[in-house]
């Protein structure tokens, strides 16, 4: 069995920061994402919106054609501090580099 160790992917470190826009206090969408020529996407980060109680949360996104026909799914999966660093990482995986983490 071949196995394949090149990754494909992106990464960042986003400082979190409890920002407003102007006369709405929220911030909304701090992330690194992958966009592919067919309109799908894959995006992790931090927000701080409406929806979410106006707490910090960090997020996965994604949106793959031609498989997701009603929008985007949005996932918070943990709190987030003023102040943190976190990287953040979108990349292929698996032995054909065919899964996403």
């Amino acid at each position: 069995m071949d196995i394949i160790i090149s990754t494909l992917g992106v990464s960042g470190r986003i400082t979190i920061y409890n920002n407003e826009i102007k006369s709405t206090r929220i911030c909304v969408f701090e992330c690194v994402n992958v966009m592919f020529s067919d309109g799908s996407w894959i995006q992790i980060g931090y927000e701080k919106n409406w929806e979410g109680n106006m707490e910090l949360k960090c997020y996965y996104e994604y949106y793959i054609i031609p498989q997701q026909l009603l929008g985007p799914i949005l996932n918070p999966f943990k709190s987030a501090s003023a102040g943190e660093v976190p990287s953040f990482n979108i990349y292929r995986s698996g032995s054909l580099n065919n899964e996403w983490v």
